[in-house]
């Protein structure tokens, strides 16, 4: 098994960006990839494209949505780490 490439992604009214993040994130490459998006109860349609696109790829995609308590929370998530896994962050501004 190729290793595993965790993108964690963390999103705050990102709605004009983050579908296109989803799909370069999600895309079909010769390693195994998932992508976990920390959602922090944006204002904007943030939300429902990220559960869209969930939807899209229930295999790749897992969106972990949090009320709205602070800015960065959804950064502070605590994720279990397999052996073997590289992690890249993403973040907006």
């Amino acid at each position: 098994m190729p290793p595993l490439v965790s993108v964690r992604v963390a999103t705050y009214n990102h709605e004009k960006y983050i579908a296109q993040c989803m799909e370069a994130s999600s895309c079909s490459a010769p390693i195994s990839i998932r992508v976990i998006v920390g959602e922090d109860c944006s204002t904007d349609h943030t939300r429902e494209i990220v559960l869209k696109y969930q939807q899209k790829y229930p295999e790749k995609i897992k969106a972990i949505l949090q009320p709205k308590i602070s800015a960065g929370r959804a950064t502070s998530c605590k994720f279990s780490r397999p052996a073997r896994e590289n992690i890249l962050h993403l973040r907006g501004r």
